[in-house]
């Protein structure tokens, strides 16, 4: 697997794109630490199965540091007219 220094990575990032589609997976490295792959998508979800998200939507609301599905709550922001929320799901607005 071919190794790219991040600030390399960055400079040839389309180049970065075309190895991985032709040659496999590369690796991006941070002060000398091996820090991320790109590879293609097809590599992905043979790596993933059923585990890949489909969509965005399904990434941000399994994601562990983002809150989960609270993220998604619309609460009632302008429902009462005055756009500063009624207090209800969190809103702490007064």
């Amino acid at each position: 697997m071919k190794k790219w220094q991040l600030q390399e990575a960055k400079a040839k990032f389309s180049e970065v794109v075309r190895r991985a589609l032709r040659e496999g997976p590369q690796a991006v490295t941070r002060h000398d630490r091996d820090t991320v792959v790109v590879m293609s998508m097809k590599s992905y979800e043979k790596i993933a199965g059923d585990r890949a998200p489909k969509d965005l939507l399904s990434v941000l609301r399994t994601a562990p540091s983002c809150g989960g599905p609270e993220l998604f709550r619309y609460g009632n922001e302008r429902e009462n007219g005055n756009g500063k929320g009624n207090g209800e799901d969190g809103d702490v607005s007064a």
